[in-house]
């Protein structure tokens, strides 16, 4: 094993996963509005779906739906209509106290959905993946370890992120400044959805 390769990869994978955009502004909004236990379960989805948009492209999924540009183009335009509507949902979210009544941006499955449904991340996967070579001519053993390490990011920088949330939600914020917060989430995951259709 090249350590020196593992550790720039390890580091690589948290500075990526680290990068607000969808997944991250929705994990925000659900931290801060929902209960403890609402938001783990919403985390566990988050990287649930993450890991898994991690390992098609470690497998070489993604590149055989880039092969194919009926699916490509489908894909698209599927993450940008969903990227839309999280964007609106967000952007319209309830401020002002906790809220524990139904809500569908707070499914266990629309956060496995979302974090599967992002085109771009497949991208920084691939690129990811092709970036370092930890283990000299061996390639399962190497898709391993790298899925390994982007799995203990995914793990870590979501668990952050989450805290981030919870701890704005305990935070006294004036009606005011909840709503621009949703603006700017709501706003980031627009912008995704725009760069998703151009990209």
């Amino acid at each position: 094993m090249d350590v020196t390769a593992a550790t720039t990869f390890g580091i690589s994978a948290l500075a990526l996963c680290a990068a607000p955009g969808p997944a991250i502004a929705s994990l925000l909004l659900v931290a801060r509005n929902h209960s403890f236990q609402r938001t783990l379960v919403y985390n566990g989805g988050i990287i649930l779906g993450l890991s898994l948009s991690a390992i098609a492209s470690a497998i070489g999924l993604f590149s055989l739906i880039q092969a194919i540009p009926s699916a490509e183009k489908g894909l698209t335009f599927l993450a940008f209509g969903y990227f839309l509507y999280l964007s609106y949902r967000i952007i319209t979210a309830p401020v002002g106290q906790t809220i524990e009544r139904p809500n569908q941006l707070a499914h266990f499955a629309s956060a496995v959905f979302l974090g599967l449904a992002n085109p771009k991340g497949y991208v920084v996967f691939l690129s990811l993946f092709a970036s370092h070579t930890i283990m000299q001519d061996q390639i399962h053993a190497d898709i391993l370890v790298k899925l390994s390490l982007t799995f203990l990011s995914l793990i870590l920088v979501c668990s952050l992120w989450m805290y981030v949330g919870i701890v704005i939600g305990k935070m006294s914020l004036s009606h005011r400044i909840e709503h621009y917060t949703n603006w700017i989430l709501g706003g980031l995951v627009f912008a995704t959805a725009v760069m998703t259709l151009l990209g």
